[in-house]
């Protein structure tokens, strides 16, 4: 008898249909057929052992598994348990009505126990696309309920062990459903960060690192060590919003097969926020896949549904940058980066699918405009310093803070609550005003939503031909007025807002030479830039 069953081959970023076929006729043996992997191979002592032990008829005839299409490996434990059920309707020891209904996956031990499924974010997807009731799998107990929250149309057929699934393909009983998780504090506190009010002082990099997880922007922090930058970023993501609606499917499909907590985030829509605090080469930072085709993907620009891609990407690591798309990408010291890294590094800033927060000291002895401290550096290195921080690198960054040391202060310090609600009411905004933040919309679509009168158009021009500022400057000098009128609750930019950035923008003493900077270090003359709000940040 032939039977038909569906299961998946996890490859690269996605799930990718198997269809199954069973037969039993004369002859002996059991033969695998269908390019399949080593591992296989395994699957079908497994499989004979547990139906032997579980009072199953293994049947004595040939019985033949071909695996489709060929056109790709098949590899994985999660073969088990339709080897097993298919073999068991072939010889009709189950009925087989609804065996072709659902996707079928799960890795068996030798008491016939299933190990929890890893991934099953994408093997409902699938369900869904090839039109399946649902998935049978024994599900994380950690992932169930979310899973449930995202697909409630789908079935997800929770079974722990060959006998409570073929029970189900038998009568359709299962077993109860998983009673949910308890989330301690602790688990929140892991996924979000710390509190902001833990940190004194230090208001306008606040504000800076507010107008940042607002919109989406790039930002650099300039100031010397133990000022609190790393701090700072570590809290970041206890005021960021949620992951934007059109980055969640591909971030949920990449980290579906990760850790429990980090699969959990993606699922709940946590942003998340990668620390790096040494520096990384090319491989670590953005890996050995193809930088195009990840792109293309999480842009929603690849056609992941009917693709298929080589099985041996499942052994390729995506880099770094890509592990924190649709979060924030903090990386200390960068100033020590090869240069080969960072040209990388700008060329994918461009496209605002990672938000990246860049952090260094002043000069290489980080005692730079220190107001107790005097500087050690040469103005030669003051200047060779200076030239690490290129053009290119100063025109993708929507903002440049200088910061410095602050006495403590027993002052009350604002929590990340109260920063999360305006945050999050300005992404709300954005959300329903284009679908996405700021910093990642067209020069075109920026026009159309600032909104923005003659007058500030002219300003706008005039400022911008006034410094120079490239097109890509442009582009951000608008979206980051767009996100300090969408925090202030406008509905249009004005010049104040235009103002502003332009401060934040420019905030990078360019047209000072190192010489002159050397001589002001123990000037008490500071450049302060309005960021609005009335909060002056000084450089």
């Amino acid at each position: 008898m032939l039977v038909r069953l569906h299961t998946t081959q996890p490859v690269s970023l996605s799930h990718v249909a198997v269809t199954l076929e069973v037969n039993i006729s004369k002859g002996i043996r059991l033969h695998l057929l269908g390019n399949t992997h080593s591992s296989l191979r395994e699957s079908k002592q497994r499989v004979y052992t547990v139906l032997k032990r579980n009072k199953w008829h293994w049947p004595g005839q040939r019985t033949t598994l071909n695996f489709l299409p060929l056109d790709f490996q098949k590899i994985g434990g999660h073969y088990d348990l339709p080897m097993a059920l298919g073999i068991l309707c072939a010889s009709q020891q189950l009925p087989v009505h609804r065996l072709g209904q659902y996707i079928i996956l799960g890795q068996l031990g030798l008491d016939g126990s299933i190990s929890p499924s890893q991934d099953m974010y994408n093997a409902l997807v699938l369900a869904k696309q090839t039109n399946k009731k649902g998935v049978v799998t024994n599900f994380s107990r950690a992932t169930y309920h979310h899973l449930r929250r995202l697909f409630p149309e789908m079935e997800l057929c929770q079974v722990s062990t060959l006998y409570e699934a073929t029970a189900f393909f038998a009568n359709g009983t299962l077993p109860s459903i998983i009673p949910p998780l308890a989330v301690n504090s602790e688990d929140k506190t892991l996924i979000k960060g710390s509190c902001f009010s833990d940190v004194s002082g230090q208001q306008p990099l606040k504000k800076a690192l507010e107008i940042a997880a607002a919109g989406g922007h790039h930002l650099m922090m300039i100031g010397p060590p133990g000022v609190g930058k790393t701090m700072l970023a570590s809290r970041l993501g206890s005021i960021l919003p949620p992951i934007n609606p059109f980055q969640t499917h591909p971030i949920r499909a990449m980290f579906s097969s990760n850790e429990e907590h980090e699969c959990i985030a993606a699922l709940s829509g946590i942003r998340r926020v990668e620390l790096i605090d040494r520096n990384l080469t090319k491989r670590e930072l953005f890996g050995s896949m193809s930088n195009e085709h990840i792109k293309a993907w999480l842009m929603e620009e690849d056609d992941h549904r009917k693709s298929e891609y080589p099985t041996g990407q499942l052994s390729k690591k995506v880099g770094v940058f890509y592990r924190s798309s649709g979060g924030v990408l903090f990386l200390d010291e960068f100033s020590s980066y090869p240069i080969k890294v960072v040209d990388q590094l700008l060329q994918q800033m461009d496209h605002h699918l990672v938000q990246v927060i860049l952090a260094m000291n002043p000069c290489p002895c980080g005692n730079f405009n220190h107001p107790q401290k005097a500087c050690r550096c040469s103005a030669s290195a003051l200047n060779n310093y200076r030239k690490k921080l290129t053009a290119a690198c100063k025109d993708r960054l929507d903002m440049t803070i200088y910061t410095q040391y602050e006495l403590w202060t027993d002052e009350l310090q604002e929590a990340s609550s109260e920063i999360k609600s305006r945050v999050k009411k300005a992404w709300k905004s954005q959300m329903e005003r284009q679908g996405r933040q700021n910093a990642q919309l067209s020069t075109a679509a920026l026009e159309g939503v600032c909104r923005m009168k003659k007058s500030s158009w002219r300003y706008f021009h005039q400022e911008c031909a006034g410094q120079k500022l490239s097109i890509r400057a442009q582009q951000s000098l608008l979206a980051l007025s767009r996100t300090l009128a969408d925090l202030k609750g406008d509905k249009s930019v004005n010049n104040s807002h235009i103002k502003s950035a332009l401060g934040l923008r420019l905030n990078d003493r360019s047209s000072m030479s190192p010489l002159e900077e050397a001589r002001e270090t123990n000037s008490e003359q500071r450049i302060k830039v309005n960021l609005g709000g009335g909060i002056e940040l000084n450089a």
